[in-house]
């Protein structure tokens, strides 16, 4: 890792001289920043007169916090914020990745952001890289949790569009959608990402917007809600543009930019890839390390792969006492083998405590168990909150007759799985959808800790839902805290 970032050093000078730095093709004085020439990074050193000299305990703390990014990113490595040293010297530092972005280009990313921000806002005490898979900023003053709307850098397409205000009409509510999803997300991730047809044309919208964690869902609300309205400024008449800030961005193009699958990385959690794991911080209240919370949260998350030996699809415990008192539920999906079941808890704890450091409540649903755990109460407790969509890419041209065979058979196996027991709430089935070859497989389960009719409440809340999550494809899941619902076109 250290060679590899001295490289970057020693052969960045070069292509920056190569590739000169060209402003933003806007001419608003609004729009502050400069970018390469490609604008896969854009910057601004946006404190013009608050500098510090070299060899100055500011410049020491700088750099000793941003060349620690690329390393302590592994930790959590879509968001990373520190600060280091003592006012006024004092640096705090912000690194956001990409919701979508898998972890090594985001290490990648930030460590060629900080070279980059390192070399052109010489001596400046705040300044701020937007590059296209992460964003780097630090600051003398206190960055965390505060919604700032300036600087703003606004990046138009050169390409334009003759269907300008019908295409608006399709991208502003695609915006407002995926704004609102990114907002509800949690203290790890306010990602989200999608797409939209323009009628009467062949071109589709993509489009992302992505807040800092670290702001509440207001602030991430207010912060989109005003890039939004700054679209007509910056890319009116164009076919893609970013409007760029340090608490928010919104990016929209003709072509994907976006991973695949990328979609379902909703506000509300966070997937792998290929969606075997997805996961919620869902609340904002954070522990510190070394702490009575945390030492409880780890020797009880710990103990799951062995004590599921006295019931191996169930289990429930709580540790310590309040304030500090941890409650957590591990079910285990109703017919997976026991062995499967261990191996599926131990790592869902691992990868659960890696991404929602130092929170106080957190879910992970896999796709052979469900880990979870509280400061709160939670056991038969009936939570519909936070609630994750996982649809299938895979489009079925027949939806509404599809339709008409998936949401009967949820509502037969979710009466079956009602009717269970206190220690396992399952159910799974198939259809066949008349006059085609398609058979629908189906599983529902909830927390066996709920009675009857809570779990019954919460599988007819979900399938309502399956249109919103996964309308019009041949799969798809539907996760909340006490229940869960999957549908796909093979069996599972």
């Amino acid at each position: 890792m250290g060679s590899s970032r001295l490289l970057i050093f020693f052969i960045l000078p070069i292509l920056l001289v190569l590739d000169p730095l060209a402003p933003a093709i806007v001419g608003d004085h609004i729009s502050d920043g400069v970018c390469t020439r490609i604008a896969d990074y854009c910057w601004s050193c946006s404190n013009t007169n608050n500098t510090f000299n070299n060899g100055s305990i500011y410049k020491q703390n700088l750099n000793t916090l941003l060349s620690s990014l690329p390393s302590k990113a592994q930790i959590n490595p879509r968001f990373y914020n520190s600060s280091l040293g003592q006012a006024p010297d004092k640096v705090n530092a912000i690194a956001v990745c990409r919701g979508d972005v898998a972890l090594k280009d985001c290490l990648t990313c930030f460590s060629n952001s900080v070279s980059i921000l390192l070399q052109n806002c010489t001596n400046k005490k705040e300044a701020i890289i937007w590059a296209e898979r992460c964003t780097v900023r630090y600051s003398n003053i206190s960055i965390f949790g505060v919604l700032k709307y300036e600087p703003v850098k606004f990046v138009p397409s050169p390409n334009k569009i003759s269907n300008a205000e019908q295409f608006k009409q399709v991208r502003d509510p695609l915006f407002g959608n995926l704004s609102e999803k990114a907002a509800a997300g949690d203290s790890v991730l306010k990602f989200a990402a999608g797409n939209a047809l323009v009628p009467v044309t062949n071109q589709i919208i993509y489009a992302t917007v992505q807040c800092s964690p670290d702001l509440d869902k207001q602030n991430c609300s207010d912060c989109l809600k005003e890039s939004i309205l700054d679209i007509p400024q910056c890319c009116g008449g164009v076919g893609g543009g970013r409007v760029l800030r340090p608490s928010c961005y919104l990016r929209f193009e003709s072509n994907p930019f976006y991973e695949s699958g990328a979609d379902t990385l909703t506000g509300g959690g966070v997937c792998t890839m290929r969606a075997d794991y997805c996961w919620s911080c869902f609340n904002t209240k954070n522990t510190n390390n070394g702490n009575i919370y945390n030492q409880n949260l780890n020797t009880l998350l710990s103990s799951f792969p062995s004590n599921p030996k006295i019931n191996p699809r169930f289990y429930s415990s709580s540790l310590g006492r309040a304030p500090n008192k941890v409650n957590a539920i591990a079910v285990c999906r109703g017919d997976v083998a026991l062995k499967d079941c261990r191996t599926c808890f131990k790592d869902s704890v691992s990868i659960l405590l890696q991404n929602c450091t130092n929170q106080k409540e957190a879910i992970i649903w896999a796709e052979r168990c469900t880990v979870r755990y509280s400061n709160i109460s939670i056991f038969g407790v009936l939570e519909y909150e936070p609630v994750k969509f996982v649809p299938s890419p895979n489009k079925i041209s027949n939806a509404e007759q599809y339709k008409q065979v998936r949401d009967p058979l949820f509502g037969n196996l979710s009466e079956k799985a009602a009717a269970g027991n206190s220690v396992l709430k399952f159910a799974a089935g198939n259809a066949l959808v008349p006059l085609t070859n398609q058979t629908i497989y189906a599983t529902v389960q909830c927390s066996p800790d709920l009675n009857e009719q809570n779990c019954s409440d919460c599988l007819k809340e979900s399938i309502p839902n399956i249109t919103e999550c996964c309308g019009g494809v041949g799969g798809g899941r539907v996760l909340r805290p006490s229940c869960y619902l999957r549908f796909e076109s093979n069996p599972f």
